[in-house]
């Protein structure tokens, strides 16, 4: 992160640290003038002493010509395992992001179970960053095809997938070979390196 030489905004899904790095955010801050994030993630970044803006679910903000309105997720994982926290988490203390761009739309739907008339219903995007890990608080293996194929045009940058090595643990693994067999048009199914450009 301290090579990054500049971003317009940093977009933050939910307080988890393979989404939000305490280290990397900070090492961030001298890179950017704004994170955004939900009212609960804002928080966390405050206390951090981030520039730092909380949203609720469906509110929106501008970065430049780029307009981000937040989705709803489905990700309060930490309620269901007694002792990970002594907070009761809300699923709008996580979200996704739509991100309109003047040359298109991205969709960052975050981690999240699947929210069938939700996540099966909005309108066409041109891409998606696409939460593939067959996991009961992610879509599932099942899950991710319907939404892969609700879209059957759109690109699927994988994402979650083999970003933590932990091969024995379902959330950081999923089989992209697989998922290219049951999807339409699995050709757009992408699956790019750190730091590989998609245009």
């Amino acid at each position: 992160p301290t090579a990054v030489p500049k971003l317009d905004a940093v977009l933050v899904n939910h307080a988890a640290n393979d989404h939000f790095s305490v280290p990397t955010n900070l090492d961030l801050k001298g890179a950017t003038k704004a994170y955004h994030s939900t009212i609960y993630v804002d928080s966390l970044m405050q206390n951090l002493g981030l520039p730092a803006f909380g949203h609720t679910i469906g509110d929106h903000f501008t970065v430049g010509p780029v307009k981000v309105t937040l989705t709803p997720a489905d990700h309060a994982y930490q309620n269901a395992y007694p002792g990970m926290s002594k907070r009761h988490f809300k699923n709008e203390d996580a979200c996704g992001f739509w991100i309109e761009t003047p040359d298109g739309v991205i969709w960052a739907p975050g981690d999240s179970r699947l929210i069938a008339n939700h996540h099966l219903t909005r309108p066409t995007p041109d891409a998606i960053f696409f939460d593939f890990s067959d996991s009961e608080w992610h879509f599932t293996f099942e899950g991710a095809v319907k939404i892969a194929n609700a879209y059957p045009n759109t690109p699927l940058l994988l994402c979650h997938w083999g970003s933590v090595d932990a091969p024995d643990f379902n959330p950081f693994n999923g089989d992209p070979e697989k998922l290219a067999k049951a999807v339409i048009n699995p050709g757009r199914i992408k699956v790019l390196a750190p730091g590989e450009p998609f245009i």
